[in-house]
């Protein structure tokens, strides 16, 4: 088995205006990020992708020890569609609490 591999984290929404896809895009990946370095991840290769209806951000080369948690479970987030403000969210996870935070 690989030492390490890729990890995609996706956030589907509602329609976003295409006009703030690249602020959008580019605030989702500095969080995912932050939070992951702040958790002791050490990222390597950072890729972000943006569409209307999906944010995602491509982290190749995590090391397998760092992601070997459980990764079943559900994660959905409401965002306002014109500023991409998230209103509200449901988690369902085994850790599921270990992803809330506040700012």
């Amino acid at each position: 088995m690989a030492e390490s591999a890729d990890l995609l984290i996706e956030l589907g929404t509602e329609e976003l205006p295409p006009k703030a896809l690249p602020r959008l895009s580019a605030a989702f990946t500095d969080g995912v990020c932050k939070g992951l370095t702040d958790a002791g991840f050490a990222l390597n290769d950072v890729e972000s992708f943006a569409t209307p209806r999906r944010l995602a951000v491509l982290l190749r080369d995590v090391p397998r020890a760092q992601a070997a948690r459980d990764t079943r479970g559900f994660i959905k987030l409401v965002a306002e569609a014109e500023t991409g403000r998230i209103l509200g969210a449901h988690i369902l996870a085994a850790e599921g609490g270990e992803v809330i935070q506040t700012t």
